[in-house]
């Protein structure tokens, strides 16, 4: 008898075809898979037949919610893929905070790419924004002016990353699996009022200069991140 997995690799990529612009092979291909199935009575989750892969970007934060201004990237970046994503713990070893994106594989990995380049980029932004304020003392002041900076760059770059049109039969899927990871209620932080409008807005043209190629929002598999990384 041929591998379980092998038959399940098999429909996958029948239902992969099913979504052909050709409705003759798409029918062929949907109906190939439907008898697979029956014939080896497998069942799968919807997450499962449209290859749904996790993955996690790892967060300097170490609070119980990340920073808001890091979320709401992360939400920008999730949502121009047509995915979705959470603030948690690691699955593997060791305890740290990270990123969790779900959503089809192809499409997952290229925003989790985008994810850690970008968090990376606004760290050392943030590490040169703090280090540019050598006549403030106070510390704590520090932090809040960088906060509302990174505030700025990131509604800077978000305002690059339109969201993608994502099929009810996604929609559903992503739903379930969320479900499944016991992702319920585990919500985005609120954003921070902003306090300083020149932090902000200092970060703003910071962000609006960073490009990112590549046609995001169209689930695009080469995109790119202008600017040094």
């Amino acid at each position: 008898m041929e591998n379980i997995e092998n038959i399940k690799r098999k429909i996958k990529k029948l239902f992969a075809l099913s979504a052909s612009s050709n409705p003759n092979e798409a029918a062929a291909a949907l109906q190939k898979a439907q008898t697979i199935m029956r014939e080896y009575s497998i069942n799968m989750s919807a997450a499962d037949l449209l290859n749904f892969e996790r993955v996690e970007v790892k967060t300097g934060s170490r609070g119980r919610h990340a920073p808001p201004h890091e979320s709401r990237l992360m939400k920008a970046v999730a949502e121009a893929f047509g995915c979705r994503r959470a603030y948690g713990y690691t699955d593997g070893e060791g305890f740290y905070k990270v990123h969790d994106f779900i959503g089809p594989k192809h499409r997952v990995q290229i925003a989790s790419y985008i994810a850690t380049v970008l968090l990376r980029k606004l760290r050392r932004e943030r590490a040169a924004y703090i280090k540019s304020l050598y006549r403030v003392r106070k510390r704590y002041t520090k932090v809040c002016r960088a906060d509302e900076f990174c505030s700025g760059w990131v509604c800077g770059v978000c305002g690059k990353l339109a969201a993608a049109k994502v099929n009810p039969e996604e929609e559903k899927a992503l739903d379930d699996y969320e479900r499944s990871l016991g992702w319920t209620g585990r919500k985005m932080a609120s954003p921070r009022s902003s306090k300083n409008d020149n932090d902000w807005g200092s970060g703003y043209r910071s962000g609006k200069n960073v490009e990112i190629r590549g046609g995001v929002g169209a689930f695009s598999e080469r995109p790119s991140i202008g600017a040094p990384l």
